[in-house]
């Protein structure tokens, strides 16, 4: 599939990645969350068993991997929930990767309120504004 964009008098023609479409035609693989972190600055640390996400920062959706500790992480807290970042973290992997992180029985919970326990193990889904878009 070929796009067409263009830029004031220069004209470019690209062809779309079909990533997504191959991700939805597959049963999607699933990674066990090890431990979940929410530090005293609020940001939510996700530990994937086994597994780097090095080029999440790629998904430009504010998600970000840690080399020395093995653990995903959002930008500083903007006007979003530990809730809302947990659900951004999920979508960035699933979209890049093409991966479901997913909680289990041993997964370590490290100063996470009993609501957000609650939030990440049923993994319920709320729509959430983006934090970067414009406001006025």
């Amino acid at each position: 599939m070929t796009s067409h964009a263009c830029f004031g008098d220069r004209e470019f023609y690209y062809v779309k990645p079909v990533l997504s479409m191959r991700f939805e035609q597959k049963e999607m693989k699933k990674v066990l969350i090890e431990k979940i972190i929410l530090n005293m600055d609020g940001i939510l640390y996700i530990k994937p068993k086994k597994f780097r996400f090095d080029m999440i920062y790629r998904s430009a959706m504010g998600v970000h991997w840690d080399e020395s500790a093995s653990c995903l992480y959002h930008n500083p807290p903007q006007k979003w929930s530990p809730a809302q970042w947990y659900n951004q973290i999920i979508a960035a992997v699933k979209s890049e990767y093409g991966i479901e992180l997913v909680t289990g029985s041993k997964t370590i919970y490290e100063n996470i309120s009993s609501e957000l326990k609650e939030h990440i193990e049923n993994h319920i889904t709320i729509k959430i504004p983006s934090p970067y878009a414009e406001t006025r």
